[in-house]
C-alpha cells in the first residue's frame, strides 16, 4: 500500500497478475446486478514469501472467491460493492529445526466499495490477511516476509491495510476535461516478535502514503497525469525507532493514448 494508489491521474492501482482458471455467471436483477466468481489460481508465489526455512511449496492450487455487487442509487452513475476471499495452502521445510513439511495455511479477506455521486465519487478499500505479506505493494527490501521462524517456532506475519479516495470530474460538472483526486493508504503488520531486533534488515511495521493527482483527456484516446505522493514508513530493527517514521516525495507524470 506504501506505492501510488492512482498512477497520476489514473483511477486504478497497481495491479497484480495471477495465472489462474476462473469461473464467474452474471446475475441482473435490475437495479442490482451481481457477479460472483471464483478461481483456482497460483498465490504462492504471488503473494506469500519466507525467511529462514529450506524450502516451501504448495500441493495446491489456491482458491480465490470474489462477489462484485453494482446498484442504483439515483445519484448518477451505479456504485458498486465488492467482497473477496483468497487462501493457500503450503508447506515449510527446515531440517534443522526439526521442520518437515509443516502444513500452513495462508489467507486473505476483504471488500471495497465505489460511490459515484454526480461528478464525485468516492472510493475505499479495506483487508486483512496473514502469511500474505506480499499483497501490499511494499519494495521487497522492507516487506517483512510471510513467515518467518522463531527458535524452531513458526511465525505467521498478518497485515491490515485500508484505503481511501475521492475524486472530482469536471467533465460532468462543467465539460471541462479534468479530473482531480485525493487520497490516502495505510498497511499495518503484525506479530513481527524476533523481527524487531533484527541487525541486518530494517523491515516496515507501517506503512502510508497521502497524494494527490490530476488527470487531462487531451482527446477521448489521449491522457496526460500528474500525481504527487508523500509516504511515511515505520521501521522495525534494533537500529531503528520504531515510532520515528521516515518519509519520501515522489513525483509522477505519464501519458497515454488508448488505441
Amino acid at each position: 500500500m506504501n506505492a501510488p494508489c492512482n498512477i497520476a491521474g489514473s483511477s486504478n492501482g497497481p495491479t497484480n497478475r495471477i495465472p489462474q482458471v476462473g469461473f464467474g455467471v452474471k446475475f441482473d436483477l435490475g437495479s442490482v446486478k451481481l457477479n460472483p466468481q471464483i478461481a483456482a489460481q497460483d498465490l504462492l508465489t504471488t503473494f506469500i514469501s519466507q525467511s529462514g526455512f529450506d524450502s516451501y511449496r504448495s500441493t495446491m492450487p489456491g482458491l480465490g472467491v470474489r462477489l462484485p455487487v453494482e446498484f442504483n442509487t439515483g445519484l448518477g452513475k451505479p456504485a458498486s460493492f465488492y467482497a473477496d476471499f483468497q487462501w493457500q495452502n503450503l508447506k515449510l521445510t527446515k531440517q534443522t529445526a526439526g521442520i518437515d513439511s509443516s502444513n500452513q495455511n495462508s489467507y486473505e479477506f476483504g471488500g471495497g466499495l465505489e460511490l459515484p455521486i454526480y461528478f464525485v465519487s468516492f472510493k475505499t478499500d479495506a483487508h486483512y490477511s496473514k502469511g500474505f505479506t506480499k499483497y501490499d505493494s511494499l519494495s521487497g527490501n522492507v516487506m517483512p516476509p510471510s513467515y518467518y521462524l522463531n527458535g524452531t517456532s513458526i511465525e505467521k506475519v498478518s497485515a491490515t491495510a485500508w484505503d481511501a479516495m475521492l475524486k472530482v470530474d469536471f467533465n460532468s460538472l462543467a465539460q471541462v476535461p479534468i479530473t482531480i483526486a485525493g487520497g490516502y493508504s495505510q498497511v499495518v503488520f503484525g506479530n513481527l516478535t524476533t523481527l524487531s531486533n533484527t541487525t541486518t534488515t530494517a523491515y516496515a511495521r507501517k506503512a502510508s502514503t497521502i497524494f494527490v493527482n490530476m488527470g487531462y483527456n487531451l482527446t477521448k484516446s489521449a491522457t496526460l497525469g500528474l500525481e504527487y505522493d508523500r509516504n511515511k514508513t515505520y521501521y522495525v530493527g534494533s537500529n531503528n525507532d520504531p515510532n520515528n517514521g521516515r518519509v519520501s516525495n515522489q513525483v509522477f507524470f505519464v501519458g497515454t493514448y488508448k488505441f
